[in-house]
């Protein structure tokens, strides 16, 4: 866990170095660990791949297993200019998306990889967490997929993926 861990915060410092942009700042890596911590846990890193298994809805009946290969994190700060009472907004808010070159499914056989439409080969969106730093209290968080919208997700053991 902790390799995919530094996996993950290296793809985010190599993708902000490659673009140009400047590295990660204190409030930024927060936002990024924040929607880390929301995405992690139902994922199990089996050699170059993160995989899910899939239960039905309720969460008893398993389904099938999501995998993806590899992971790359984008962090980028939404600027909100006013708070609700026309003061100057303080808190920090973030976009913290996860991408990935290519992910399939597996229900009874795996399916072909999938690289995504034309518009995002390559770069696939599958994840976003909307994270709002405030000046005071916790941070709070809402995040979404948009590759994989069926079921509840439950971390697999490496050793009960099906080959393939």
């Amino acid at each position: 866990m902790q390799r995919l861990w530094i996996c993950m915060v290296l793809c985010v410092i190599c993708i902000h170095v490659t673009d140009g942009a400047e590295p990660l700042t204190p409030s930024a890596q927060r936002a990024l660990t924040v929607a880390q911590a929301a995405f992690t846990p139902a994922w199990a890193p089996c050699g170059d791949s993160l995989t899910t298994q899939v239960l039905m809805p309720g969460g008893t009946e398993p389904f099938g297993f999501h995998q993806i290969e590899p992971v790359a994190w984008s962090v980028e700060q939404v600027y909100l200019p006013f708070a609700n009472n026309s003061t100057p907004s303080t808190e920090k808010i973030y976009q913290v998306s996860a991408y990935t070159t290519r992910y399939r499914s597996w229900h009874g056989t795996w399916a072909p990889w999938n690289t995504g439409p034309a518009w995002e080969v390559g770069n696939i969106e599958i994840f976003n967490a909307r994270v709002t730093l405030p000046d005071t209290g916790a941070q709070t968080h809402a995040s979404q997929y948009f590759v994989f919208t069926y079921g509840a997700f439950r971390k697999p053991l490496c050793k009960n993926i099906p080959s393939g």
